[in-house]
């Protein structure tokens, strides 16, 4: 949607420029929709600035409908399938996973003995529907990347904030939902484990230290 806005923008202005007379009603929507360009893209960046300061805090986000992930239609079938092809990366468990980073962390909780679920729905407390607009209503079902079996304990790996262009709808679309979900477990009660790409080298230390930490046994 951006980017249509943003090339009806470019074409009004070449437009304008063009043309011997101005026509003071396109000049007026060439401001209007320059304005509201502006405005959202300012609001992004706010939003990456505060996850950027902070990314290892709850942060909460009271309004950011507009890249929620839940816009997108499409059945649980076909999204399971889009995720199950993205999984090619084998891992010592025998599960195939999406990620190098996935792959670390995986790998570590096989080796140590801890069960778990990769990459499946739950269902919590808060993750029913959600109003995002006013008498418009989306539904979000958090899919983290890994449970641990019979606890409260959750492990994320944020691995595209690396791999993403930071000016893109695809990055704004990453940071909503990691924020949604943060948001999620926190109301829910969950323990939340977050880890970045540039952690992955430090992997055994700080999953050892933050699982022990949540009561689950490191052996």
């Amino acid at each position: 949607m951006e980017d249509k806005k943003k090339a009806e923008l470019s074409s009004l202005k070449n437009e304008l420029q063009k043309s011997e007379y101005v026509n003071p009603e396109k000049l007026k929507h060439y401001h209007e929709l320059k304005k509201e360009i502006e405005s959202s893209e300012k609001k992004a960046q706010n939003l990456q600035n505060r996850v950027q300061k902070s990314p290892h805090k709850y942060v909460r986000v009271e309004k950011f409908s507009k890249y929620h992930p839940a816009s997108i239609k499409e059945s649980d079938k076909e999204f399971e399938a889009r995720v199950k092809h993205k999984c090619k990366i084998p891992t010592e468990s025998g599960i195939y996973v999406q990620s190098h980073g996935e792959k670390v962390i995986a790998d570590f909780l096989y080796e140590h003995d801890i069960l778990f679920v990769y990459d499946e729905p739950v269902n919590l407390n808060a993750a029913g529907e959600e109003i995002t607009e006013p008498g418009h209503k989306v539904r979000f079902r958090p899919r983290p990347d890994f449970r641990i079996k019979e606890t409260d304990v959750i492990i994320e790996y944020w691995g595209m904030l690396q791999g993403l262009d930071k000016n893109s709808s695809e990055y704004d679309q990453y940071l909503s939902k990691l924020i949604r979900k943060r948001e999620i477990y926190a109301i829910s009660d969950m323990e939340l484990i977050e880890i970045y790409p540039e952690q992955i080298e430090e992997i055994s230390h700080i999953l050892s230290v933050n699982l022990t930490k949540h009561g689950v046994l490191v052996k």
